[in-house]
């Protein structure tokens, strides 16, 4: 294996693999140890961002029993308010000695690595809807196929006949767009982001979401930090926005 796939990794992570390709990747584990490597740091990855959203669930459960304490407390012994006010500041430097081993796990160890981030962000795809392509357009359910498989070089040529029939269909624009980032065909790429998320259609934030993680591959971390700060509270990708945004902080420093 020359170089690392990235891809193939999260797809071997998240068990998407099997049969012959399972196989072969596994053998190839144990005998390139730069790929066992590699492996090793993508999980990480993955579990810095579970233990970041394990740990704010862990805040918010230790507020709420905080407060239902407080107010428990004041119906039955409202005399001995210091000795509560003790146990809350102890409770509190509890959980902030959790939130500050938890930052510090998170952005210490390696540095900064722009295509492990893309490889890990990049897997959160969008399916293209098979179904809406329409029984009779084969060619278009079997781009689509293709695509939800995250074969993406063998989706692309089919994706842009299809596009080329149906140049006003957003979804399908997107999808190309999808393709052409995943074979490092940036230029491309970016141009399909910019149309989409210059329009006002439902694919708007995706695209502004996808063209960031294109200046990502290309290690373009202020140009992607600006892009990131434009995508609207709540909407999808919002939250691992605002994670990428803190990693490239972290950077900065």
């Amino acid at each position: 294996m020359s170089e690392i796939n990235y891809e193939i990794i999260g797809q071997y992570l998240d068990g998407e693999l099997s049969g012959e390709s399972l196989l072969t990747f596994e053998k190839e584990l144990q005998e390139n140890p730069e790929l066992a490597h590699e492996a090793m740091l993508y999980r990480a990855i993955e579990n810095d961002r579970t233990s970041q959203s394990k740990n704010r669930e862990e805040k918010e459960r230790l507020a709420s029993t905080l407060q239902g304490l407080n107010a428990s407390y004041f119906k039955t012994a409202p005399a001995k308010t210091v000795s509560l006010k003790r146990w809350w500041y102890a409770a509190a430097s509890v959980a902030a000695a959790v939130i500050v081993i938890f930052v510090f796990r998170l952005f210490s160890g390696e540095s900064f690595n722009s295509d492990k981030l893309f490889a890990y962000y990049s897997k959160e795809i969008v399916s293209l809807s098979e179904g809406q392509r329409g029984v009779n357009d084969t060619l278009a359910v079997k781009a689509a196929s293709l695509y939800n498989k995250k074969d993406y070089s063998q989706a692309l040529p089919l994706l842009q006949k299809t596009l080329s029939a149906k140049p006003d269909d957003t979804e399908l624009m997107l999808a190309t767009g999808v393709c052409y980032m995943q074979t490092a065909k940036t230029d491309s790429a970016i141009k399909i982001f910019d149309k989409i998320a210059d329009g006002s259609t439902v694919y708007k934030n995706q695209a502004i979401w996808y063209n960031a993680l294109v200046l990502l591959k290309q290690n373009k971390l202020e140009e992607c930090y600006t892009i990131l700060k434009t995508i609207p509270v709540g909407v999808d990708h919002y939250k691992a926005a605002g994670e990428l945004m803190k990693k490239i902080e972290a950077q900065r420093k």
